[in-house]
């Protein structure tokens, strides 16, 4: 067990990439576009028609790269379709979609509750392995709310703020086509102490994605960043695993009270609506 947590370190150490953690025992500013037009309209609740055959990757569209590695989560993907097939979640519920921030946030759904969620997030994702996996398991769940967490691996491996932000606003574009009364959530990329070197490529991204949410209706951007700094501006270590890459519980239970009101006053304003029409 220790050579495993140890290999385990190493590797996040190495590579710079969120990996989901194995167990242990160890112990805002918001921007949207339109503020009141962004989810206050009615939502639509008659759904679009889905294959009722598994579903494909989705196509690569002109603004965005086709994955280098297209097999990659393949296994994390099958897993998900899987269980899918087993308890088919409900449609037109909340959706929490990105890389292992999500993938660990294990009380997500207690912390969350009664609001109904679904976690679809994999380890080590990126935003071009969002754009390709989301016909698999996006787009069949039709949800009302998607949260949004991805681009720390992506910042790891030198990607730029406007590559991110091309994926990004692909994904979006996606979901107003599909789904065009669903409202994304965008959690700002996490400064990591593993990453500091590679802060300032964080901070641009994010100011990027944030003017990017401020412009578009049903677009909304939370800057979770303040939660991991004291009044002194000083990093927070006690949020972070001794990888100083992955949260703590704690730092997911402050996550948690930032986000949770924001999706109890829209899910309540889409109940509101719905029961309208």
């Amino acid at each position: 067990m220790k050579k495993y947590v140890l290999l385990f370190f190493l590797c996040s150490c190495l590579t710079g990439q969120e990996m989901p953690i194995p167990e242990f025992n160890d112990d805002a500013l918001i921007a949207d576009g339109d503020r009141a037009g962004n989810y206050d309209r009615p939502y639509s609740l008659n759904p679009i028609p889905i294959n009722p055959r598994t579903p494909e990757p989705s196509n690569c569209t002109k603004e965005a790269k086709k994955p280098e590695n297209t097999k990659k989560f393949e296994k994390e993907i099958q897993a998900y379709l899987a269980q899918d097939k087993v308890t088919p979640p409900k449609k037109h519920e909340i959706l929490f979609i990105g890389s292992s921030i999500f993938v660990n946030w294990k009380t997500l759904s207690d912390q969350m509750s009664p609001l109904p969620v679904i976690n679809r997030s994999f380890g080590g994702a990126t935003t071009d392995q969002i754009i390709f996996r989301t016909n698999q398991i996006v787009i069949p769940y039709q949800p009302k709310i998607i949260v949004y967490y991805c681009g720390s691996n992506d910042i790891s491996l030198h990607k730029k703020p406007n590559e991110i932000l091309k994926n990004f606003t692909t994904f979006s574009e996606t979901i107003s086509k599909e789904l065009p009364d669903t409202t994304i959530v965008f959690l700002s990329i996490n400064k990591a102490p593993s990453k500091k070197e590679l802060w300032d490529e964080i901070d641009e991204t994010n100011e990027k994605v944030e003017q990017y949410c401020h412009n578009t209706k049903r677009r909304i951007y939370i800057d979770i960043n303040p939660l991991f700094f004291d009044n002194q501006g000083d990093i927070n270590y006690t949020f972070f695993y001794s990888d100083n890459l992955h949260l703590r519980q704690a730092a997911y239970d402050d996550l948690s009270k930032v986000i949770r009101p924001l999706l109890e006053s829209m899910w309540k304003k889409n109940q509101t609506n719905g029961s309208k029409n």
